[in-house]
C-alpha cells in the first residue's frame, strides 16, 4: 500500500490517513470520514473518488446519495482466514 499512497502525491497524507481508518472500518460512507480524518465533505469526496479509481475502494449500493465503499481487497484477505 505504501507504493499506492506515494501515487497521491501532495494528497498522500490524507490518503495515508483513510488507509489506516480504512483496515478499522472496512465499510465507510463519506460522511464517516470526514471528521476522524479532519478533512472537508469535496476533500473526502475527491480523495474517496480517487480511490475508487485506482481500485482501492469499491461503492456498492448503487445510490446517487448516501453511498457506501468497501475496501474490498482487505475483506477478501480477512475473508479466506
Amino acid at each position: 500500500m505504501d507504493t499506492l499512497i506515494v501515487g497521491f502525491g501532495k494528497k498522500a497524507h490524507n490518503a495515508s490517513k483513510l488507509i489506516e481508518f480504512l483496515y478499522q472500518r472496512p465499510i465507510i460512507s463519506i460522511s464517516e470520514i470526514i471528521e476522524p480524518l479532519e478533512i472537508s465533505k469535496p476533500t473526502a469526496n475527491t480523495l474517496v473518488k480517487e480511490f475508487e479509481s485506482k481500485g482501492i475502494l469499491k461503492e456498492i449500493t448503487g445510490y446517487e446519495r448516501n453511498k457506501l465503499f468497501v475496501f474490498d481487497r482487505y475483506l477478501t484477505i480477512y475473508s479466506k482466514n
